[in-house]
């Protein structure tokens, strides 16, 4: 949330129309996103 300036919910909702990196999970209640395909976001919004 914070290198993207989104919120959570604005991000779970551009993951659900195909406009934000998909998470992994890392546990039941943890994910993450893989760094270079947000990288890779990042730099496509500019």
């Amino acid at each position: 949330m914070e290198r993207v300036q989104l919120s959570k919910s604005t991000i779970y909702k551009m993951m659900a129309n195909g406009e934000f990196p998909h998470n992994v999970s890392l546990g039941d209640r943890a994910s993450a996103w893989v760094e270079h395909e947000l990288d890779e976001w990042i730099e496509s919004r500019t």
